[in-house]
């Protein structure tokens, strides 16, 4: 039972550590929210130079990150590279997260199963039932040859690389001194929708989908086991809290909301690129559902 209840909490500890980890990063930004000059990352700038000045984070993930946008920026629109670099991140990480998502979907399929070994073990409190109930966990994850913790490893992977993208959007010379629409990728929604011009408005409307398009991400796992639960008749047919369950989808409304509020004062490029890394992640997500959890 221990290892369920720290399940639970396990990702509200992972958000509080991420935030803890944001408010002690350097500002790149003056009070009126343009970059400093003197953190703008050129294509020039040479690597040694953040090596000798800037942290460990900086100089493994945020440089190269500004540097990818400024390299296709070269040759494309500003939108379009951190559109390609978004694409290139889950390229990278493709083996990951196509573990990491299969275990999570697996995990879905499983909530029926799960919540009937709960339901046997209701009320009981005492140390053998909930020794008995762990064991029958652990039995129905080795039949399916589940590793619980292997479902965790996209959100361990994913909220330090938005970080790192936050700061990369914040200081590449492409986003600085680019534009999207006539209107810099730097202003935050909030400015895009006060410019009162079209492109502000597709700018906030990009704000808009990617709140739409996350919570489809986070959604879609559940959507697509409960229609192969009850394609295989494995609906629920009692009443049972689902515990685990009912955690874990707090989480993830607690973190839609953090994501909106944060996301209208964040730039615009940030947005752009959280609304296609969401998007790759509802294909990649029905992709192996069909391709590696329906056929296993």
């Amino acid at each position: 039972m221990k290892s369920l209840r720290m399940k639970k909490i396990l990702p509200l500890l992972i958000l509080a550590g991420i935030l803890l980890f944001m408010a002690g990063c350097q500002r790149n930004i003056d009070a009126e929210g343009h970059t400093l000059p003197e953190k703008i990352i050129y294509l020039t700038t040479p690597w040694g130079d953040m090596f000798k000045n800037e942290g460990l984070l900086t100089c493994l993930l945020v440089y190269p990150l500004a540097q990818c946008i400024n390299f296709i920026s070269k040759y494309l629109n500003v939108g379009i590279a951190i559109v390609l670099t978004a694409v290139l991140l889950h390229l990278l990480l493709m083996k990951i997260s196509v573990k990491s998502t299969v275990a999570s979907q697996k995990m879905q399929l499983l909530q029926p199963e799960m919540a009937k070994i709960q339901k046997k073990y209701e009320g009981r409190t005492d140390s053998n039932a909930q020794q008995m109930q762990a064991m029958e966990m652990q039995k129905l994850y080795a039949k399916y040859d589940i590793n619980p913790l292997s479902s965790m490893i996209v959100p361990f992977i994913q909220l330090p690389i938005l970080i790192c993208m936050y700061y990369a959007v914040q200081r590449a010379d492409a986003v600085v001194n680019g534009t999207m629409f006539g209107i810099n990728l730097t202003n935050t929604p909030q400015q895009c929708l006060a410019v009162k011009t079209s492109g502000g408005y597709i700018l906030f409307a990009i704000y808009v989908l990617m709140i739409i398009v996350q919570f489809l991400s986070m959604k879609i796992s559940k959507w697509l086991a409960d229609a192969k639960n009850k394609k295989d008749h494995k609906t629920r047919s009692y009443s049972a809290k689902d515990n685990t369950q009912a955690g874990m989808q707090m989480f993830m409304y607690v973190m839609l909301v953090m994501i909106a509020l944060m996301g209208f004062r964040w730039p615009m490029a940030l947005s752009l690129y959280w609304l296609i890394s969401s998007l790759i992640n509802v294909i990649k997500t029905i992709y192996i559902q069909k391709r590696y959890v329906e056929n296993a």
